[in-house]
């Protein structure tokens, strides 16, 4: 029951980890075979971005889990600690919101796309484009329990668990 909880706990960066050495590695190979051995592997651009891709959506929702987005919260400092309190609820609602619209619609359109295949792997373009409803569903439940998970400081501040 204990790697169920480290996996639960660590699964966004235990993934996008692996993506990013397996997109060095990739890269890698392929400057190799470009360069040193003057036959380029057309396949390595292609994985390299797929990855990518799936790095950027598991980085922000591994992101989401610290409370390490940039938020501008020059107006809200200026408030009193309730009101402070309520704004930083009322905007972690407005982008459950906004992350629901993102898993919903991003699930529709994954759907669609299955259907259409990339030029040189024939990986179904919906593997790829589900990064987006994926990382959006991780980055909503990990903003869920950043909310109610969180503290007050002394000054009203929030602060993650």
């Amino acid at each position: 029951m204990h790697w169920v909880r480290f996996a639960a706990r660590w699964m966004e960066e235990i993934i996008a980890s692996v993506l990013l050495v397996l997109t060095l590695v990739v890269l890698f190979v392929g400057i190799v075979f470009r360069y040193a051995l003057n036959d380029p592997l057309v396949w390595t651009e292609e994985l390299a971005r797929f990855c990518s891709t799936w790095i950027i959506f598991l980085g922000a929702a591994a992101c989401f889990k610290r409370g390490g987005h940039i938020g501008i919260d020059v107006v809200v400092r200026l408030l009193p600690p309730t009101l402070r309190r309520r704004t930083a609820l009322l905007v972690n609602w407005l982008m459950v919101g906004i992350l629901a619209v993102l898993v919903i619609r991003g699930f529709q359109y994954t759907s669609k796309s299955f259907v259409m295949h990339t030029t040189v792997l024939q990986i179904p373009f919906g593997f790829w484009n589900a990064a987006v409803p994926v990382g959006s569903l991780l980055m909503m439940v990990r903003l869920l329990q950043l909310t109610v998970c969180r503290r007050q400081d002394g000054e009203g501040t929030v602060t993650p668990c």
